[in-house]
Order: C-alpha cells, then sequence, then structure tokens
C-alpha cells in the first residue's frame, strides 16, 4: 500500500514506476517488436519496413506504398532513426504506453479511490492485451492522443464551472489530436469525434452559442495546424494524390465493404463488444440524476461511448481495431464503479450490480484474442517456432548481395524483406493479389513496370507458377547458379542484355 500512494503522491516516481512497467509490459505484449525476439509480423511489418525506407530517402506512397495515414510511417521511420533498427520503434512504443498510463491514471483518480483506481488501469492493461494483436499498430500509437484530450476534458467538467468557460486552447489541442488520429487511420478519431460532439450539446443546451463557435474555430485551427503542413508536404513532392487515396479514399471504401460483408457471428461478437457502451449509454440519465458526478462527464461519457460503437461497426472486425475504444470502456467503467457506491438500498445496489454483470459481458469477445496472444509469446519467445522461416529469406542472401537496390518480391510480406536486410525497388512490394482486388489498376502498373524496367531480383513463393512462368518464358528471368527450385521461395535473377 505504501507503494501504491507513492506512486499516487509523487508525480515523478509515478513517472518512472509507468515507464518500468511499460518497458516489461511491452517486453512481453509487443511480440513482433520486442527484443526478446527477432521475428517480424504482418501489418507492422509493412510500417517497419516503410520507416526504414523514409530513413534511406524513399518516400511514401511513391516509392513504397501502403493503405494507412503517414503519421504511422514516420513514427517507425523516427524509431530507425535513433537507433537504426527496430529496437528505436520498440523505445517509442514503452515511451508512448507509460505516457498513455499517466493521462488514464490521471482519469480514472478524478473517480476511484487507489484501490479500485488500480481495478480500471488492471482492465485497461487486459483490454490492452485483448487487441493490441503485432504491436506498432496504428491503434496503438493513436491511444495518446485519445486520451490527452480525455485528461483535459473531464478535468474541466468535474470542476462543474459553467460550460461556456470551456477554455479555447482545449479546444486547439482536439483538433491537433484530431489531425494526428486522422492521419493514423481515419476511424481511430472516434472517440475525439464524440468528445467534440459531447461539448456541442452540452453548449447548445445552455443557448452559449458564441462559445461554440469559438471553440468550434478552435477544433479548426487545431486539425489545420497538423494538416495543412502534411498536405503541402506531399502536394511538393507530388505525391498528394495517393497520399489521399491510400489514406482516406481506400479506408473508406474498405471499411464499407467490411461493414457489408460480416457474418452473423461476426456481428454477434460486435454488438456484443459495444453493448457496454449502449447499456452505459442507456444508464446515464439515471447516473445524472444520482449525481455520481458531473452531469457533463456523463454526457460526454455516452457521447464518446456511441461514437466508439459506431466506429466499430465500420471495417471487417479485426479486434484490433477495438484498441481506439479501450479509453472509453475504461472511463464507462470508472463511472459503474462510482455509481455501484452511491447508495446504501440494498434493492437499488442489487439491481446496479446485475446491470454491471450484464455489461461485463463485454470482456468475452476479447478473451479469444488474449489467449492468443500469449500464445504469440510461447510461440516467439520460448520455443522460437518462427527460426525457420527467418533462416528461408536471409538465404536468399547468398544470392543477393546485402543492401542491394534492385529487389522485388510478389506476393510476399514485408517481414521477408526485413530479413533479408533489403529495401524493396518498387513501391507496390508485398501482398499485390489483396492489393489488385481494391485496387485493379496495381495490375497494369505492375506489368508496365516489369516489361519496361524491371529489378534485378525477384523473389517470390513457389505457389506462385502463373507469374512464375510470365516471368521466365516471357521476361527471360532465370535461377540464379547452384539455387535449389525445390525451395518453398523461389528467387530469380534477370539476365543482362
Amino acid at each position: 500500500m505504501k507503494l501504491l500512494d507513492r506512486i499516487d503522491h509523487s508525480p515523478p516516481f509515478r513517472a518512472a514506476a509507468f515507464f518500468f512497467f511499460s518497458f516489461v509490459f511491452q517486453s512481453i505484449c509487443s511480440v513482433y517488436n520486442t527484443p526478446l525476439n527477432p521475428y517480424y509480423g504482418y501489418d507492422s511489418a509493412f510500417f517497419l519496413l516503410i520507416g526504414k525506407g523514409i530513413v534511406a530517402g524513399k518516400i511514401p506512397y511513391l516509392d513504397l506504398y501502403d493503405q494507412k495515414g503517414p503519421m504511422v510511417f514516420y513514427i517507425n521511420a523516427l524509431g530507425y532513426l535513433l537507433t537504426g533498427d527496430r529496437m528505436g520503434v520498440f523505445l517509442l512504443q514503452v515511451v508512448f504506453f507509460a505516457a498513455s498510463l499517466l493521462m488514464l491514471y490521471r482519469i480514472v483518480r478524478c473517480f476511484l479511490d487507489i484501490k479500485r483506481c488500480w481495478m480500471a488501469m488492471g482492465l485497461f492493461c487486459l483490454l490492452y492485451i485483448g487487441t493490441v494483436k503485432d504491436g506498432d499498430m496504428t491503434e496503438e500509437w493513436s491511444l495518446l492522443f485519445s486520451l490527452i484530450p480525455m485528461v483535459l476534458a473531464v478535468g474541466f467538467l468535474r470542476r462543474e464551472i459553467p460550460v461556456k468557460a470551456h477554455p479555447f486552447g482545449y479546444s486547439v489541442v482536439y483538433g491537433i489530436c484530431t489531425g494526428i488520429l486522422v492521419l493514423f487511420r481515419v476511424t481511430n478519431a472516434a472517440l475525439l469525434a464524440g468528445l467534440i460532439f459531447g461539448f456541442s450539446m452540452l453548449l447548445l443546451r445552455k443557448k452559449a452559442f458564441l462559445a461554440l463557435g469559438k471553440n468550434a474555430l478552435g477544433v479548426m485551427f487545431g486539425f489545420f495546424v497538423v494538416a495543412a503542413p502534411v498536405c503541402l508536404y506531399f502536394i511538393h513532392l507530388g505525391a498528394f494524390d495517393s497520399f489521399i487515396y491510400a489514406s482516406l479514399l481506400h479506408n473508406f471504401s474498405y471499411a464499407v465493404d467490411g461493414a457489408s460483408s460480416k457474418s452473423p457471428v461476426e456481428w454477434g461478437a460486435i454488438i456484443v463488444s459495444v453493448a457496454f457502451f449502449l447499456l452505459t449509454a442507456a444508464a446515464a440519465p439515471r447516473m445524472a440524476r444520482d449525481k455520481i458526478t458531473s452531469p457533463g462527464i456523463i454526457t460526454l461519457a455516452s457521447c464518446i461511448s456511441l461514437t466508439g460503437s459506431f466506429a466499430m461497426t465500420l471495417g471487417y472486425g479485426y479486434r484490433h481495431y477495438f484498441l481506439i475504444v479501450v479509453p472509453a470502456i475504461t472511463l464507462d467503467y470508472c463511472l459503474w464503479l462510482t455509481w455501484l457506491d452511491g447508495t446504501e438500498n440494498k434493492m437499488v445496489r442489487f439491481r446496479r450490480w446485475a446491470a454491471a454483470v450484464l455489461t461485463a459481458l463485454v470482456l468475452l469477445p476479447y478473451v479469444p484474442q488474449m489467449v492468443r496472444q500469449g500464445g504469440k509469446v510461447v510461440y516467439n519467445d520460448i520455443l522460437r517456432t518462427p527460426e525457420s522461416e527467418k533462416l528461408r529469406y536471409e538465404a536468399l542472401n547468398q544470392y543477393v548481395p546485402r543492401g542491394s537496390d534492385s529487389v522485388w518480391g510478389y506476393n510476399v510480406r514485408a517481414k521477408d524483406y526485413l530479413y533479408m536486410g533489403v529495401l524493396p525497388c518498387y513501391r507496390y512490394f508485398a501482398e499485390q493479389e489483396w492489393m489488385m482486388e481494391a485496387n485493379p489498376s496495381i495490375r497494369g502498373e505492375l506489368e508496365e513496370y516489369l516489361t519496361q524496367d524491371g529489378p534485378e531480383w525477384i523473389f517470390l513463393g513457389s505457389s506462385e507458377t502463373e507469374m512464375l512462368e510470365w516471368l521466365t518464358v516471357e521476361l527471360g528471368y532465370t535461377f540464379p547458379e547452384g539455387f535449389n527450385t525445390d525451395s518453398s521461395v523461389l528467387l530469380l535473377q534477370k539476365q543482362n542484355g
């Protein structure tokens, strides 16, 4: 208890404790960026590879393409700039997660005593494990930029001063964080959309139209401060169209396609996952009537919960999408705990506990991912099972000079380049068949590139028989002398002349 008291009363000690915890937690949970093993993941490998490419002078979208906002690429580039390898990205993960915990702690302590505060923090960490997937995902980096505005908003509302006195500077921060989140992935800004909408509702209820206009300008200004330089930068590089398509248009169509293709089972899992939000919003009027906290906070939590739950219906329902709503779940959990202790009436308390148990069902869809994440830890850190995959791609270096600038893979994964220690020489460098489903024009671009220029080295899976035949028969690529053609990964070399 003395340790908890010291954490609570000493901000420097709290920061040090959270940083240490973050280092241990990320070492275990970020299974594809941890220093405990040398293996790479899937989505995270795209971000690592493009970040590495940026440091080497490559331009996102023009030289290396992926359908995400640029913010995740430049964070990975910063990590590579710091240490020259993925360790820098891991250290940034540690810093970001520790900062997120510090922000969350400030929010939770507005409602709960020390003991129950750690229950809420524990819930946050469990849900994080149940959603984080590879580590180094856009949702993971987004947490901090959702929590900073939530700290400001909750701190302001709990003072119960007139809402029209909401500081203009806070609105600017909301806009800045919204811009950053949109540049990760549009739906990552769902919680801030709810926060801004909630404040708008509070101001309209008080007919504070002037304050509403002033704060709206603050949000727009903050968003402009972030978005304008990025847009100008890509316009200058001639990559603006690709940037807009990859980070906005493609993700929008991808979200719509995913929403329409879910099975009844997937819809059921999503409904259960967001039931916590919906029940909290339904209980909000009673919470406000019982005066468990500021009515403005309850309104804000309801709006955040509703926009967060709506965002989760978009896309293909992958579990890592739900990481962006974990702060909202934790805030709602704090409201429930506060409400449960707000009465001495046994019958009322029983009904509230029954409602709380019902809302706890939200944890059930996260449990399989928690188990899978534990399995990844065993698979990667203890059994070291991916070692053969790593060695298979490293073995190509006996033919391909490490650091070669003319290597390209067809329908391979981004991590394969990381194992080989090379950067791809063409923008569509992995998962091309999947990309062509969304954008058929890529096929024509690939054919033009291969027939006119073509890389010196091409590697692909042995199952890609149609592409293999075209490359060898039509374009004249051959296997390097001494290469084992029975391998699951095939390597081709361009013939001079």
